[in-house]
């Protein structure tokens, strides 16, 4: 009976009621719930064939674009994970081709060895897409890491491409 006492509080913390389960989780602030949003469809038609011109930022519901070598901002549960919030602007997008698949990598150096520590690929398109005066913002991108080191080299590949087919990269070296 008193094992059964003990174990009351433990099984509190994890209730929604007491700051666990669903309030804490970081899929509710992505644009797919964490999902990949299904496949890219290339139009063999596009006959645009430049490299699309990617920036890199903050995407929570807004965008808001990283200064060089800045680490983005890490959203923390109340479990204690954490998350990052990306979003990715496009300067030359085509209007008529709105559907992007974006891969994101996060990656530590460790004893001279590269090694990832959170992957991600998923698909925007449609209402997903912001798109204004040219530019298209692709918002709420959740990556999940393994673990983040506070020291060494550290940074962002990011490859996107478009329903033209057409391949952006970019990667974000972190001081």
């Amino acid at each position: 009976m008193r094992a059964l006492w003990l174990s009351l509080p433990l099984a509190l913390i994890g209730c929604p009621l007491f700051g666990g389960g669903s309030g804490d989780d970081p899929c509710a602030d992505d644009a797919n719930n964490c999902g990949n949003g299904g496949a890219l469809e290339i139009d063999a038609s596009c006959e645009l064939d430049d490299t699309l011109d990617l920036q890199l930022g903050q995407g929570d519901g807004e965008f808001q674009a990283l200064a060089p070598s800045a680490t983005p901002e890490f959203v923390t549960g109340l479990q204690g994970g954490f998350h990052m919030v990306l979003g990715i602007g496009i300067d030359n997008p085509s209007e008529e081709h709105l559907a992007f698949e974006v891969q994101v990598t996060l990656i530590s150096e460790r004893d001279g060895e590269m090694e990832p520590i959170g992957e991600r690929t998923v698909v925007y398109g449609g209402s997903q897409v912001g798109f204004e005066a040219g530019r298209a913002e692709l918002l709420d991108l959740v990556v999940i890491p393994d673990f983040w080191p506070e020291e060494g080299r550290r940074w962002i590949s990011v490859s996107v491409t478009d329903a033209c087919g057409r391949i952006g990269n970019l990667d974000h070296a972190i001081d």
